[in-house]
């Protein structure tokens, strides 16, 4: 997933909403910017960290209230995302909100049936792709 995340990152970089554990290595390997990482030297580090687990933790379309500027959603099936971001793993892109378009899926299991991993774009309401 990372080779898709630099390539669109390439071509529009933009703030990436991963969890802390995975933001270094967007940072390091992309054009694109996180929110936090686990480098946590000052308070204003653990102020982004406790803002990006609003984010992870909330709704799928309270993205923009938390994180106004975000462009890329990155989500692994783990302990740091909440529920009902998780569910976007499992809705069908017809399913989906109108301001998420899902960039990328990662599969797992006979027929590639478990999704555990995915990479979406992100939309605010006036530049919806629909």
């Amino acid at each position: 997933m990372l080779k898709r995340l630099r390539s669109l990152c390439d071509d529009a970089p933009g703030l990436v909403s991963i969890e802390r554990n995975l933001g270094h290595h967007v940072g390091y390997f992309t054009d694109c910017t996180v929110l936090a990482n686990n480098f946590l030297t000052t308070e204003q580090h653990f102020e982004k960290v406790a803002e990006l687990d609003r984010v992870l933790q909330g709704e799928p379309g309270s993205i923009f209230d938390l994180q106004p500027d975000a462009k890329y959603l990155v989500l692994i099936d783990n302990r740091f995302y909440g529920e009902q971001m998780l569910q976007l793993l499992r809705l069908k892109a017809g399913d989906l909100p109108p301001t998420i378009k899902a960039v990328q899926l990662a599969t797992a299991g006979k027929g590639n049936s478990v999704v555990y991993g995915g990479i979406f774009e992100l939309f605010s309401g006036d530049d919806s792709p629909e």
